[in-house]
This record gives C-alpha cells, sequence and structure tokens, in this order.
C-alpha cells in the first residue's frame, strides 16, 4: 500500500528551505484528471525508470490547464492541520490566511507586536499589494501549465525541464514510491496495463507543492510553501476569504479569488 508523498514543483531550495506552509484543499479526481500519460511502453508490468529518461521513449505527458484552478497564495490557510509556522492565529478562520500572516510578521519586526497589525499605516494598501503580487505567481503559473498543455498535445521526454510538470511528478513517484508506477486491477494506487491515456496514480493525502517568496525592504524575506493538499473528504473545505480584492474594478486583472 502506498503512503502519501509531499510533490514538490518549486525548485529544491524553495521546498526545502521555507519559513512557512499555507495550504489549500484539492480534490483527488482534479488532480487526477489534470495530470495523464500515455505509454506504449509498460513492461514486466511496470513503468521503468529509462521510459521517464530515455529521449526516445514512446511516452507522452499530459497536463488540463483548464482543469487546474487558480491559485493565489495569499488566501491559502494558515490555521489548517497542514500549515507550518504561522506567527499568530485568530479566533476568526478569516483572518487566517496567508496574506494576514505575512501582515504579522512585518507587524512583529516593525513594530515588535504582531497584534498591532491594524495600527500599521498602511495596513490596508499592504493587504491588497500582497493579494495583487501573488496573483502574478498565479499568472506566472498559468504560462507553465499553458505551455506543459501544449495545445492539447502535451509533452514528450525531449521537454526535460522544470515546467514538464506531469513527467518530473513521475519521476518523484519513480525515486520515491516506484510501487505506484507497477500495473494494478482497480487499485488507484497504481497504473493501468494500457496503452490508452491514464491518470498519474495519485492517492489520497498526497500534495503538490510550490514556493513564494515575500519581501520587505529591510527585513528577512519570509518564503511561504504553498501546499496543494490532495483529498477525496469533501468536509475538507478552503477557507472563503471576505476581504479579496478579486473583481473589483480598481484590479481587473484579478479574476477570482484564487481559492479551489
Amino acid at each position: 500500500m502506498s503512503s502519501p508523498f509531499n510533490f514538490q514543483l518549486c525548485n529544491e531550495n524553495e521546498c526545502l528551505d521555507y519559513s512557512a506552509t499555507a495550504v489549500y484543499y484539492v480534490s483527488l479526481s482534479t488532480i487526477r484528471n489534470v495530470f495523464k500519460f500515455k505509454t506504449t511502453q509498460i513492461t514486466n508490468n511496470e513503468l521503468s525508470a529509462t521510459t521517464l529518461s530515455n529521449t526516445t521513449a514512446d511516452i507522452t505527458y499530459y497536463l488540463d490547464e483548464q482543469l487546474f484552478p487558480d491559485i493565489n497564495p495569499a488566501n491559502a490557510m494558515m490555521d489548517n492541520t497542514f500549515s507550518e509556522v504561522a506567527i499568530a492565529l485568530s479566533n476568526t478562520r478569516t483572518s487566517n490566511l496567508m496574506k494576514h500572516d505575512y501582515l504579522r510578521y512585518l507587524a512583529n519586526e516593525t513594530i515588535g507586536n504582531y497584534w498591532l497589525t491594524p495600527l500599521m499605516n498602511n495596513y490596508h494598501q499592504l493587504k491588497q499589494e500582497i493579494e495583487q503580487n501573488s496573483w502574478d505567481f498565479n499568472t506566472n503559473l498559468r504560462a507553465i501549465l499553458t505551455n506543459a498543455y501544449n495545445g492539447g498535445n502535451g509533452l514528450t521526454n525531449s521537454a526535460n525541464d522544470e515546467t514538464n510538470f506531469t513527467k518530473r511528478i513521475l519521476e518523484q513517484i519513480n525515486a520515491f514510491q516506484s510501487a505506484r508506477l507497477t500495473t494494478g486491477t482497480n487499485q488507484n494506487n497504481k497504473i493501468v496495463d494500457t496503452t490508452n491515456i491514464q491518470s498519474v496514480p495519485f492517492i489520497d493525502g498526497d500534495s503538490i507543492n510550490f514556493a513564494i517568496n515575500l519581501k520587505y525592504p529591510n527585513l528577512n524575506d519570509r518564503k511561504y510553501r504553498i501546499r496543494i493538499q490532495i483529498t477525496s473528504d469533501s468536509n475538507n473545505t478552503n477557507t472563503v476569504p471576505v476581504d479579496s480584492i478579486a473583481n473589483r474594478n480598481e484590479y481587473p486583472s484579478i479574476t477570482s479569488t484564487g481559492v479551489p
């Protein structure tokens, strides 16, 4: 039986060296529909490591960018079971998002008390800027997803860089959870012996991790790991922000809260 795994789609330094972790839930069914692959080279009941690396191997990596949700790190949860190293937590869930955590960090570093955040002269402006700058993360991510989608044609091993997300995930499965790349019948934690398109074998409890680095003059950067927690439990829900600038006339480019 495979155990949940934390897949890293940030570079190694960002994934390992971070200040705090903010969390979003995304359903297992969504993720399995986003990341898929197709190959004729499942042999001896397994997908071999050489198939993932050989440039002439018959394997195509698919990523359905239209099914991948918008992600704005600013509105990710800091009070979730999987969250880490929040500066402090409020009794109100809607005040425990990443943008609030970063404001508490700024208040603690500049005026010595994280609960004095509302007294900062530019509090509202800073909160809006955090959400706006974090939306740039989503914009950049969507560009990578579009490239990986490649007009629905997917990518092959010739695209051997960090933006070939499906390939990167399969490589991590091969390195750390290789049993998932063996064949099984009616087992979602294994692959299927088929030449048709099939889902990457994610399981409940896996996570996909990104990173964002927030900067402020004369202060140390605060680096957030954004953990996309994969779940099959419909009771696991994201906090919906009540103070988002999404869809406001002043910010026409921000078209959603970025909450899956």
